[in-house]
């Protein structure tokens, strides 16, 4: 019974979420976007209760994520533009790596090893880029912040648990394609792309 009462406020919870930016969608289509058209989204999120089996702490860090991000852009400006895309926080991780990489160069060294790494891991990248296209995992999300099977953060785990760097820097890029994503590409996203346009298995 408990878990019911758990699974129908989950679905309640991302229905709602859904609802206040379809709602937002049909009334604002086709004309000017203001930051505070997002406010119903911000609403349904800081309804967000943690019960019994969840998490305060992973909660507080949504609803607190999402206010600090609506209340920041809002006291900047009230209207993004498209071309003002760089907003969008997967395009802020580069150049903070790149500060980091000043910080600790240690760090840099760690991150080399690591991109030296994934060329070497090309047999396990083309199998799970094969395995997605395929189907094998069913449906997947290209906004994979978790570390679930057919996922970004899941092969670059799996590439980061062999090298020989220390534990935080293996955290530190793992957190730059999670919630700070480096890129919108996910794991088979060029793969599927080159197949659907007609090229060989092999040369995809």
């Amino acid at each position: 019974m408990a878990d019911k009462k758990l699974y129908e406020k989950m679905v309640n919870e991302a229905v709602g979420a859904a609802k206040s930016v379809l709602g937002v969608i049909r009334e604002h289509r086709g004309g000017k976007f203001s930051l505070t058209h997002c406010k119903p989204y911000v609403d349904a999120v800081n309804a967000m209760k943690p019960i019994e089996g969840q998490s305060k702490e992973v909660f507080d860090l949504h609803v607190q994520s999402v206010n600090a991000h609506y209340e920041i852009l809002c006291s900047l400006t009230d209207y993004i533009r498209p071309e003002d895309d760089p907003f969008v926080e997967h395009y802020q991780t580069p150049p903070i790596l790149e500060i980091l990489y000043e910080e600790d160069p240690e760090f840099k060294k760690s991150m080399d090893k690591f991109i030296d790494a994934i060329a070497e891991n090309k047999a396990l990248i083309g199998r799970e880029a094969a395995r997605r296209y395929g189907g094998m995992y069913g449906p997947t999300c290209v906004v994979d912040f978790a570390m679930s099977v057919g996922s970004v953060p899941n092969v670059v785990n799996r590439i980061l648990t062999g090298l020989d760097i220390p534990d935080d820097h293996k955290k530190t890029i793992l957190a730059a394609k999670s919630w700070g994503m480096n890129t919108s590409y996910g794991i088979g996203a060029a793969f599927r792309a080159a197949v659907e346009e007609g090229k060989t298995l092999a040369e995809a």
